[in-house]
């Protein structure tokens, strides 16, 4: 029996055309790069999903995986009924997601990107005002939350505000809020970005419980370990295109392995293909149409009290946990906001006069080395991904060269591509002489980037060790094991 069927799927975002600062200005640079294509009628248009088939039988744990902005969220949004579909047909647990979309809402349970509870209820609260929508009796709304806490060990939490949980437990609550209407299919989007080691293990674990149970599960993740741990099959999805479709371990096997690096050149790339073939400690070159893709196997101040423009004056840049409350003005275009720090300086501003077009050039310049998808230098951030915000985040702190670089969670919600090469660029910030202080959950991201390591709980230093730590030792102390005193 089949859970999920999409066939010929597509979905297509009408891009805001771009403001204008006076009569007849333009906010794009002499010579600047295309802007995304426009359809009949002249609107800009960003294609997120081109004809996606997909068939997930009943009672399978099905991954959706690839780089940011490849439409996993808008395959999760569509499927959810919170995205309408530009083309194509969706069915859910036997409703069509066009025509049926309250029967589709009653056959699902979500667990989104972000927790999202209601912050001025408690825990138990929280499931029964949400079984409300489903129209559950509140004894049985009551009885069902209880036994859901309980499943999930969290019982001596049902009368705790929720700011008062950890992450992993505000994750736990997301998920029983998914189920509480006990529902056919359960959809996840990154259940896992920003949990610590200990708490990704436990959900895991919850994850696989309801598996067992023959529950319906779709997930998307950037975690290749996640998808194989997890999920009976696995698809790979690329700006909006299905690219591969099978259990991990055969699409592990058809993997080449190594380095994969993509150009996209000014003309066909069939003539650099056999001359990539030809370097060395290359195992595979194909070209597709302007596309290459290459396979290789080798792959000092102090500052006390000090306000937000006095730290940027000083050369300190910032990564923030929250991209979206203390790292971007969601309002504003991705040129304004890669902008921010430094609108008043030349060569953005002089004497007062600030310079759109040079913003503009800049920001499509960062775009392309960011790989930031989803628009162009005038769409709003808002308007992005989770993971491209973080993209934007990290290209405006890492390309303004910072003498000091304070990185919170640089990685959340980035695919593995954007990963490795954020990671390389710190690593180049390091070796010019720059401090990093990176702070992060991620235990391999903090063994394979830091000289210096120092664990933390409840607000206190419990260990120090050098680069080459053991990563078992580290996990037992972030839980506050083996408290002892160490140098800052």
């Amino acid at each position: 029996m089949t859970a999920i069927t999409t066939e010929h799927l597509r979905k297509v975002y009408k891009l805001a055309a771009p403001k204008r600062r006076g009569p007849g200005a333009s906010l794009g640079p002499p010579g600047a790069a295309a802007p995304p294509p426009a359809s009949a009628n002249g609107a800009r248009e960003l294609v997120a999903l081109e004809g996606l088939d997909l068939e997930v039988p009943t009672g399978e744990f099905f991954g959706l995986l690839g780089p940011n902005g490849a439409g996993k969220t808008t395959t999760i949004g569509i499927l959810t009924t919170r995205v309408l579909a530009s083309a194509g047909r969706a069915s859910v647990a036997g409703a069509d997601v066009i025509n049926d979309p309250v029967g589709v809402r009653r056959r699902i349970g979500v667990v989104p990107q972000r927790a999202n509870p209601d912050r001025g209820l408690n825990v138990l609260e929280n499931l029964v005002f949400h079984s409300a929508y489903f129209g559950l009796a509140r004894n049985e709304a009551t009885r069902r939350a209880l036994q859901l806490l309980e499943q999930f060990g969290m019982q001596d939490k049902a009368n705790e505000k929720v700011d008062a949980l950890s992450g992993g437990q505000q994750q736990r609550l997301m998920i029983a809020r998914a189920l509480i209407h006990e529902p056919d299919v359960i959809f996840l989007d990154e259940p896992t970005v920003g949990l610590d080691p200990q708490a990704r293990l436990s959900l895991w674990e919850v994850l696989r419980d309801l598996h067992r149970q023959g529950r319906t599960i779709v997930m998307t993740t950037h975690y290749m370990e996640e998808a194989e741990q997890l999920c009976d099959r696995l698809a790979i999805i690329d700006r909006g295109r299905l690219l591969a479709l099978d259990t991990t371990t055969a699409l592990k096997a058809k993997a080449p392995g190594g380095t994969l690096i993509e150009l996209d050149l000014d003309g066909p790339a069939d003539e650099a293909a056999p001359r990539a073939r030809a370097i060395q400690h290359v195992s595979k070159a194909d070209a597709a149409g302007n596309l290459l893709r290459v396979h290789s196997d080798v792959g000092g101040r102090v500052i006390s009290h000090a306000g937000a423009r006095q730290m940027l004056d000083a050369g300190v840049g910032h990564i923030p946990e929250d991209r979206q409350r203390r790292g971007l003005v969601l309002e504003f275009s991705i040129a304004e906001n890669i902008a921010l720090h430094d609108y008043n300086k030349p060569p953005e501003s002089r004497y007062g006069w600030l310079f759109p077009r040079r913003l503009v050039e800049r920001a499509r310049r960062l775009i392309k080395e960011f790989d930031v998808r989803g628009g162009g230098p005038n769409t709003r951030a808002a308007a992005l991904s989770g993971g491209n915000q973080q993209k934007l985040v990290a290209a405006r702190e890492v390309a303004r060269d910072p003498k000091v670089l304070v990185a919170a969670q640089p990685t959340r919600g980035l695919d593995v591509g954007a990963i490795e090469y954020l990671h390389r660029r710190l690593v180049e910030e390091r070796d010019e002489g720059r401090a990093i202080l990176l702070l992060s959950l991620e235990l391999d991201e903090v063994l394979s980037l830091s000289d210096r390591i120092l664990v933390m709980y409840e607000g206190e230093i419990v260990a120090e060790h050098a680069a080459g730590a053991n990563e078992e030792e580290i996990g037992i102390e972030m839980l506050g094991a083996g408290r002892k005193e160490a140098v800052a």
